[in-house]
């Protein structure tokens, strides 16, 4: 899932997209990449910086449900508060968020979703192949017929 931080579409399809995905156990598994859409959302790049930083500290799924649950408020204060209200190392996050630390790793997401026709969020794909209907329908078949491919290997 391309995804970017600001964008109601992909803060409303991800607990549906994680809540199937779970159900498949060990067999399927979610990677979120980063896209933030800068011409659109003021916000949206410092929040995938922030949220790779909370990553370097093992919670990035705790802090990406912040960061939708709170799309309003994705200022740099803010972004330091979800990190306080997570346990985050409180310095340690703020210093990746100064230093940039995670600029080249968000900026090589974009480079890879554009290079995957990715052109707005929230982008699905399924080993390869993109979600055009954002459905648990689609997510489903589209899961089971990778699941089904990969036994015929």
């Amino acid at each position: 899932m391309f995804t970017d931080y600001q964008c109601p579409t992909c803060a409303s399809v991800y607990p549906i997209l994680k809540k199937l995905v779970d159900g498949y156990g060990k067999n399927v598994r979610l990677v979120i990449r980063d896209f933030p859409l800068e011409q659109i959302h003021e916000n949206a790049f410092q929040a995938a910086l922030a949220a790779n930083a909370a990553n370097a500290q093992g919670k990035f799924f705790e802090y990406k449900e912040k960061l939708y649950k709170n799309q309003k408020s994705l200022d740099t204060e803010s972004l330091k508060k979800y990190a306080v209200e997570i346990g985050l190392k409180v310095k340690q996050f703020e210093r990746d968020l100064e230093n940039k630390r995670f600029v080249g790793e968000v900026r090589k997401d974009i480079a890879d979703g554009k290079k995957y026709g990715v052109d707005g969020t929230p982008s699905i794909f399924v080993n390869g192949y993109k979600i055009r209907s954002l459905s648990v329908i689609s997510f489903r078949k589209a899961i089971e017929r990778a699941l089904k491919n990969r036994k015929q290997l």
